[in-house]
């Protein structure tokens, strides 16, 4: 997996999107919504390859990544899976309005980068 061009696709998505992926309700965070929309790790899942019972599932479960490894066509590492879990994290429990901040903290501290150093605008 290139972590950079991962961390920066999801930065990119949710940063455009802007809004959480959430279920009817509102309270459960969602890989995908009915409305399409998509949570951070939920844009790295090829449409072909998403099916609901990934809902609930956190970012390493084995189903999860499974689907994931076969969308990116790529092995994930314990580090790669780890940046996931970060990543979904800043999705599920940070407000929109901090994710910018939260994305260049992960940044400097998984790439010694900004998010504009690594291309990603807001």
């Amino acid at each position: 997996m290139k972590k950079k061009q991962v961390f920066k696709t999801v930065a990119i998505h949710l940063l455009k999107q802007n809004e959480v992926s959430t279920g009817w309700d509102g309270n459960e965070c969602m890989y995908r919504s009915d409305e399409g929309i998509s949570c951070a790790i939920g844009t790295l899942i090829d449409d072909d390859k998403y099916y609901e019972d990934l809902e609930g599932k956190a970012a390493d479960a084995v189903e999860v990544i499974q689907v994931i490894e076969k969308s990116l066509d790529t092995k994930l590492t314990k580090s790669d899976r780890d940046l996931l879990c970060k990543l979904q994290n800043i999705h599920d429990y940070a407000s929109v309005e901090s994710w910018y901040e939260e994305l260049e903290y992960l940044a400097m501290l998984t790439f010694a980068k900004t998010l504009e150093d690594l291309g990603v605008k807001a």
